[in-house]
């Protein structure tokens, strides 16, 4: 369930420069090619008060199974993934 996006710059400036600002916002680059890169972003693991909540109610007797399920939920639901493209070239 990785949350997908297009981006679409004219010129290698933006390009190189849309690709650094999405390194400082904690993306990974995955893969650039010639006028193509690919960007993810992992998610997080779920709150403390959301896997409170998910013990109180199923952790108890599922032995932490639960909160296990819980976590890998969030971690992949929240997972985003960029795609850049050159669409014009200098």
């Amino acid at each position: 369930m990785t949350d997908v996006s297009v981006k679409r710059v004219k010129t290698t400036a933006q390009f190189n420069d849309a690709i650094d600002d999405y390194v400082v916002e904690g993306y990974k680059l995955k893969s650039r090619g010639n006028g193509v890169a690919v960007l993810s972003k992992a998610g997080s693991y779920g709150g403390i008060l959301g896997h409170l909540l998910v013990f109180v109610f199923f952790g108890w007797w599922t032995v932490l199974i639960a909160n296990l399920l819980y976590a890998g939920y969030r971690y992949f639901s929240e997972s985003k993934e960029v795609r850049l493209k050159l669409e014009g070239k200098e």
